[in-house]
């Protein structure tokens, strides 16, 4: 299998033109992964693409950011044709967000499900709004499917 793809929104405020999960979020996902403590690292193991190609503002009622969920679906449909010419590999998508821009609902954390020779997953959005991860005991389900995905992606070494 090849290496995982992670698909998150959009760019954070001044992120515009990083690497996707270059900020806070991917802090929060190489740790949950066990592979660093910065965004930085995310690459060496995981694909990463946001849905929204620039920073989209903030909400305007509300906490977080502006998710043109238009655009998004306008993206993730032009994804889904990419991932036919991909080898299995798993997909994650990064909260409920990019989840409906895919056409999927009604799908827990975590859960995954075949599409195509692919896995597919809702993964918790990772920032720093997202409460779920308050609970120690969703951190370490967490931690341990990103740990199983790269186990079985042959991208890091069993311990």
């Amino acid at each position: 299998m090849i290496q995982p793809l992670i698909i998150g929104q959009a760019p954070a405020q001044g992120n515009d033109g990083k690497l996707p999960f270059s900020g806070e979020s991917g802090k929060r996902l190489a740790l949950l992964a066990c592979v660093g403590t910065t965004g930085d690292v995310l690459p060496k193991y995981f694909e990463l693409r946001n849905l929204i190609s620039k920073y989209p503002g903030k909400a305007g009622t509300g906490k977080g950011d502006h998710f043109d969920r238009v655009a998004a679906k306008i993206q993730a449909a032009q994804m889904y044709e990419e991932f036919d010419g991909m080898g299995p590999r798993w997909i994650l998508l990064m909260g409920r967000s990019v989840s409906r821009a895919f056409g999927i609902r009604h799908r827990e954390y975590l859960r995954p499900w075949p599409w195509n020779q692919h896995k597919m997953v809702i993964f918790p959005h990772p920032s720093g709004i997202n409460r779920w991860y308050n609970d120690n005991h969703n951190w370490r389900a967490a931690s341990e499917f990103l740990r199983e995905v790269l186990l079985e992606s042959d991208t890091v070494q069993k311990r």
